[in-house]
């Protein structure tokens, strides 16, 4: 395993992110085993958000608690998102965080994130509040998901006028796909644009959906078909099925390679169901792409392969 370091967190971040949005309370030996095979395999940073609900707390409290590692892990909690209205105020904000508090049974998350943007919200009173909570040691470091680059800087902007924590981590979607439209509501997608703008400021990136959702996994459902399917992403897919026969790999593994592989920090996000998909996923670090193969899974530049 990989991992970065986040300004104002002590604990290095792998490079990795295991997603906790497929547990369930029903279901606490399967989200202990895939938890378990993660930390074995050297992760030690798990996401949750206060939308995923108990489902996906609740098993992840239950699994530090019952292995005492509660210290050894990055937990990275997301808040604010809007259920059907505008939710990105102070109230809301610190009400999402007791909430996911209790359900992880931890007095402190590593991360906190708003889970998406209000241009309309006052980013003053959001940044004194997440100031707060950091010198209440609730928080260590914090950033937006969904956020584009202009309002990163806006708030940025507003925190070093008032003396105030920056945030230091953006969390677009960034796969080798490109989406035909937002996989929900306020959803950011990490442009060429975008890009560029990482490159410059190194701003660390945690890539959702950094394998198009399963896309490149051969996975399908209504959301993949509306969101990942034409015919350039195809093109991509038959690239790097073929890629992947070269290789001897998965072309899921070929395409997270690509998605860590970019001249600005990535921690990749992953969906895993099972401790098998853990291993798929780690194998990711093994593959080193060229500059010329990583031009040729987008833009399929003849000769590269």
């Amino acid at each position: 395993m990989r991992f970065g370091k986040i300004p104002g967190l002590a604990k290095p971040v792998s490079k990795l992110i295991l997603g906790s949005v497929y547990f369930h309370c029903d279901q606490q030996a399967e989200a202990d085993a895939v938890l378990d095979r993660f930390l074995e395999k050297g992760g030690n940073t798990i996401d949750t958000a206060h939308c995923y609900g108990e489902n996906a707390s609740v098993p992840l409290g239950n699994w530090m608690k019952s292995r005492g590692n509660r210290n050894e892990v990055v937990i990275l909690d997301k808040g604010c998102h809007p259920y059907g209205s505008p939710r990105m105020t102070a109230t809301d904000l610190l009400s999402d965080l007791e909430t996911d508090l209790q359900r992880l049974g931890t007095d402190h998350v590593d991360i906190w994130m708003f889970h998406r943007d209000d241009p309309s919200a006052d980013l003053s009173a959001l940044l004194n509040c997440l100031h707060d909570e950091i010198n209440r040691g609730r928080i260590a470091a914090i950033g937006g998901s969904n956020w584009t680059p202009d309002r990163l800087e806006e708030a940025n902007r507003i925190a070093e006028n008032e003396g105030l924590t920056r945030l230091t981590i953006s969390s677009p979607n960034l796969c080798l796909a490109d989406a035909n439209e937002p996989m929900w509501d306020g959803c950011v997608a990490l442009d060429q644009a975008g890009r560029e703008w990482h490159a410059q400021t190194q701003m660390p990136v945690f890539a959702w959906s950094s394998v198009a959702r399963g896309f490149f996994a051969g996975f399908e459902d209504d959301d993949v078909r509306r969101v990942f399917h034409n015919p350039a992403n195809f093109a991509r897919l038959d690239r790097t099925i073929e890629l992947a026969c070269k290789l001897g790999v998965k072309p899921v593994q070929v395409a997270l390679a690509w998605t860590l592989d970019q001249p600005f920090p990535v921690h990749a996000l992953i969906g895993c169901r099972t401790p098998e998909e853990v291993d798929d996923a780690v194998e990711a670090f093994y593959i080193s792409l060229t500059r010329e193969q990583h031009a040729w899974l987008r833009e399929g530049k003849p000769g590269a392969q």
